[in-house]
């Protein structure tokens, strides 16, 4: 089984990147499995927030990390969970 899960939850208005809730560190340590980062680029003016229609641009995307179930729970803090999946995206 795979999920998807987009650490953000929203899209911006100005291309940065939203923080992410401290219950996704959690989430991902509690689930027992690899975690897998991806990064999308080229987004933002792709598909804007502010925008009814979408526009031309390339968008690509692409695996980071990933971070194995027991290097997730070395991580006692779950702000370095939250912090390494930052600094990912």
């Amino acid at each position: 089984m795979k999920v998807c899960l987009f650490a953000e939850g929203n899209r911006s208005f100005n291309g940065l990147t939203c923080p992410i809730t401290p219950a996704t560190g959690k989430l991902a340590r509690l689930c027992g499995v690899p975690l897998v980062t991806y990064k999308f680029e080229g987004g933002y003016l792709t598909t804007p927030r502010w925008a009814d229609t979408f526009r031309r641009g390339a968008m690509r995307g692409y695996a980071v990390n990933v971070y194995s179930p027991e290097s997730l729970r070395e991580m006692i803090l779950l702000q370095n969970i939250n912090a390494s999946i930052s600094q990912d995206l």
